[in-house]
């Protein structure tokens, strides 16, 4: 293809025939590590990620086995990819950041899903989640 001249005989580019791609819109989350108080159950320290869930607005903590257990089940099942990891000041203390893409931060909560994709009625779906609050209450308090 040519370019077109002007005036002055300097080329202007050519328009693409190609559209632009739709602009990829990501956050980064970035996850902190830190001891558990917790053992797992073979004597091994637990570590607690913690990051802010912009859908929920906020902290979300969950308990790993290591930072590399974290970013694996982070990267599989959110589809987030990896940008950084450091260690802090401590081997138990990172930060890791993440780029993911704000479409996967907004899936459905529970009760969406279990109303629109599973069917239940509105009332089963506050009894199930009622019973799963008590349930993780109950497992809070311990013996």
């Amino acid at each position: 293809m040519a370019d077109v001249v002007r005036g002055g005989g300097t080329p202007e580019p050519l328009a693409s025939p190609v559209a632009p791609p739709a602009p990829h819109h990501v956050r980064l989350v970035v996850v902190t590590t830190r001891p558990a108080d917790d053992l797992l159950p073979d004597g091994t320290p637990m570590l607690i990620a913690r990051y802010w869930h912009p859908r929920e607005a906020r902290w979300i903590e969950l308990p790993f086995e290591s930072a590399e257990h974290a970013v694996r089940l982070f990267v599989d099942e959110n589809g987030w990819v990896l940008r950084q990891q450091q260690i802090l000041d401590t081997p138990d203390h990172h930060e890791i950041i993440f780029e993911a893409k704000v479409e996967r931060l907004r899936l459905s909560d529970a009760t969406e899903v279990l109303e629109t994709e599973v069917g239940l009625a509105p009332e089963d779906v506050k009894e199930i989640l009622q019973r799963v609050e008590e349930r993780v209450d109950r497992d809070a308090a311990g013996p």
